[in-house]
């Protein structure tokens, strides 16, 4: 028996907004040892720390890398540009509003660091206030894949896991965690170079398939007007 969507989720960077071409995490890698072998590890902490001035930023790296070079003046200029560089992708405002006419709640589910959510909020502050919960893994300590962002997504709309779906770009952070918690997924494929691994997972029967694969955010509204209801 298929299950009425009562609510959706969506991921941020890279499906309702366009940021820098590289990461945060790969300038401060790059600024601080010359190249990117610390991207993961930088990404890590960023991610899930409540890192809120460039001042506290500098600190939390001088502690865990002893970095003796002063680089407070390259770090401003990647939070500075982190906190202006967002984009709204080409069919957000169609799709959160669609959703919102629909009666669905919604939330945000985001591998995210405070300045770049900060841009999020400047280009998006309908979809920021209006959505019910906030999934954000600056502010939780923890980042997806991590289960626990969908469970306690679960548990603060108050709704079953089959009941709520997901938009996300990345198949091993939105879609594959979002299948384990049993919440439905509609996979935003529109980077198929960053998503080589997961499609050749998929062609071999490794992976568990999406519920929808759409390469643009209208086709996902398109989706919603015609079978939201049975997603």
């Amino acid at each position: 028996m298929q299950t009425t969507v009562k609510a959706v989720l969506f991921d941020i960077g890279s499906t309702l907004i366009e940021g820098p071409a590289i990461s945060p995490s790969k300038k401060i890698s790059a600024l601080l040892v010359g190249d990117y072998s610390l991207k993961k590890e930088i990404a890590a902490t960023i991610m899930t720390t409540n890192i809120k001035t460039v001042e506290e930023l500098e600190v939390i790296l001088n502690k865990k890398h002893g970095n003796s070079r002063d680089i407070s003046s390259e770090l401003k200029t990647i939070w500075k540009e982190q906190e202006n560089s967002s984009e709204v992708k080409d069919g957000t405002m169609e799709l959160w509003k669609k959703c919102r006419k629909l009666g669905l709640k919604t939330g945000l589910i985001s591998n995210i660091w405070f300045p770049y959510y900060s841009s999020f909020v400047k280009v998006c502050p309908e979809i920021d206030q209006g959505v019910d919960v906030k999934l954000l893994s600056f502010e939780r300590g923890f980042q997806k894949p991590d289960v626990r962002m969908f469970t306690q997504a679960v548990e603060e709309l108050k709704l079953k896991p089959e009941e709520i779906v997901i938009v996300g770009d990345t198949y091993d952070c939105d879609i594959a965690p979002a299948i384990e918690a049993g919440i439905k997924t509609i996979w935003f494929l529109h980077r198929h170079e960053n998503e080589k691994e997961a499609l050749l997972s998929l062609e071999k029967g490794t992976a568990k398939k999406p519920d929808f694969t759409q390469e643009t955010l209208r086709d996902i509204t398109s989706l919603f007007e015609n079978s939201f209801s049975t997603i």
